[in-house]
């Protein structure tokens, strides 16, 4: 039926999720896909027939019948409804993407308990292979699947996984190897023929198919056969930089593109001949989000105990001010949930609003970044250019998702980051406010839990200063206690978002005013 129906087969939804129509990666797939993509409200939506008649889906709606399927197959294994999920998303996926995942769970009765990186969650997986008790383990993680390339260099000592840095490219997998090709032949099929089967839509399906290095379609269009060849494209070089080889114990291979041997060969040559471990299953993010679950719902398997994932932020994230700069606020590579704050200030006497763009990306320019947003505060009282403090928070939770607020210092007044792109995905999910406040007490929960769970891996691992009074290790102790108490306590089924943030409160107050002094001494 996929070759009879190509209008029909959809794949690949994953690159046009929590996009716009006029998103410039979304116009220039359209033409490798053999489905109609259609603009909806601003959106990529695909239309296919059906006995009803025309149907328009979004990518979120696609993406909600995938997981509808898992969760019924879940249920049948566990025999036991399914109710949270660990979700694995590209490294490089926007915040509107990630929204747009976590979206789509929420609309068939899952709730996201975390968004993990693939390159992370195959990291997670490979300390299953190995004796975490060695040395420390220093493993540059390339993970090619159908649609990104995650590259990771992560550090694995015991049960600690601390992601250093991340790079990749969410539209450069088997599928943009396809598109490729797929362009290549229907240009040579002109050269030969004269014939143009670029808006053939079985034509082109049927070409996609048989994408090899050697091409034989038989009747491809008009009773024409064709035959064709082509080497193994190596573009992805421009993903993958060099990196010093001797800091390096292990190169591992998660996908199915890492399969191909072209790209192993590559991978060798450019790391001066270190040959990739390739063991590990093309499931293994999968396998690494099982483990994530399994540490989050609380089991109580050896193989967990001391278990810790430490991610990071992929990108830099800040806000436009005077002459497009971006002024960063969050740097890449820091380590996640994160928070960090700015002052601002007004450029005009009298100023009553200042308009905030917030930005993610590495460029010095902002306009050369990614627009997350804007938002504006208002009400600020007359005064000379200069003197109101207007402070600016970014804060970033667990699943690598941005909240934004922006505080007059003078009067108090707040406003909170509205990003456009997060508007319309699903209209009941945005009004329903229970749904909203339990997702606001499960990371409030989750924070609380990884702030105790890092400070607790001080003591442990002997990271404490050197200067730490007997004391004051005493008080470290007794509130990360008294915090392990809380979660051990709490009903995670019913969240009270305020008890879990005073606890943090007084978690991050006692250890903050211990530890800080300590830097400054030491510094």
């Amino acid at each position: 039926k996929v070759a009879s129906h190509p209008q029909n087969t959809i794949f690949n939804v994953k690159c046009f999720i929590g996009r716009k129509f006029n998103h410039l990666e979304v116009q220039s797939m359209m033409k490798y896909y053999p489905y109609d993509l259609i603009d909806k409200e601003g959106r990529p939506h695909i239309s296919v027939e059906r006995h009803q008649g025309q149907q328009d889906f979004s990518a979120e709606e696609i993406s909600s019948m995938i997981l509808t399927k898992m969760k019924c197959l879940g249920e049948m294994h566990l025999g036991a409804p399914c109710t949270d999920a660990v979700i694995t998303v590209p490294a490089y996926f926007t915040d509107a993407q990630r929204r747009a995942t976590v979206n789509a769970a929420r609309r068939v009765g899952l709730r996201v308990i975390q968004l993990l990186h693939d390159s992370t969650a195959a990291s997670v997986a490979h300390t299953l292979t190995i004796d975490v008790k060695d040395d420390l383990h220093k493993i540059l993680v390339i993970s090619l699947g159908a649609g990104s390339l995650d590259v990771a260099f992560v550090n694995i000592s015991e049960r600690i996984v601390a992601v250093d840095t991340v790079a990749g490219d969410c539209h450069l997998g088997s599928e943009d190897f396809d598109n490729h090709l797929v362009c290549h032949f229907v240009q040579e099929f002109w050269s030969q023929h004269k014939k143009d089967i670029s808006s053939d839509p079985r034509a082109l399906w049927r070409l996609r198919a048989e994408c090899e290095p050697d091409i034989a379609v038989d009747y491809l269009h008009d009773g024409i056969n064709f035959y064709s060849s082509i080497t193994l494209l190596d573009h992805v070089k421009k993903v993958l930089r060099p990196t010093n080889s001797m800091l390096m114990t292990e190169i591992i291979l998660v996908g199915g593109s890492t399969h191909i041997p072209h790209i192993q060969t590559m991978i060798s040559k450019i790391f001066g001949g270190k040959l990739p471990i390739k063991r590990l299953h093309p499931e293994a993010p999968t396998v690494g989000a099982a483990v994530m679950a399994a540490f989050l719902s609380g089991d109580h398997s050896p193989i967990l105990n001391e278990f810790l994932v430490l991610d990071i932020v992929p990108l830099s994230l800040g806000i436009q001010t005077a002459g497009g700069v971006m002024t960063r606020v969050i740097a890449s590579s820091v380590h996640i949930p994160f928070k960090a704050s700015e002052i601002f200030t007004t450029y005009a006497d009298n100023q009553s609003t200042l308009i905030f763009r917030v930005f993610g990306g590495h460029k010095e320019q902002a306009k050369d970044n990614n627009l997350l947003g804007t938002f504006e505060l208002s009400d600020i009282p007359p005064t000379p250019h200069g003197v109101p403090q207007i402070e600016v928070t970014f804060e970033i939770d667990q699943n690598n998702i941005l909240i934004v607020t922006a505080c007059d210092q003078n009067t108090g007044r707040m406003k909170m980051l509205t990003v456009s792109e997060r508007v319309g995905l699903f209209d009941y999910d945005i009004n329903d406010q229970q749904d909203m406040a339990e997702d606001a007490g499960i990371r409030a929960r989750k924070t609380l839990k990884w702030n105790t769970l890092n400070l607790r891996s001080l003591i442990s691992e002997d990271k404490l200063p050197r200067t730490l009074k007997a004391s004051e290790k005493a008080s470290l102790e007794s509130v990360i206690k008294q915090a392990e108490e809380f979660l051990s306590m709490t009903d995670k089924e019913s969240p009270d978002v305020e008890r879990y943030l005073e606890m943090r409160r007084i978690l991050e107050t006692t250890s903050s005013s211990i530890l800080r002094k300590h830097d400054t001494t030491s510094s």
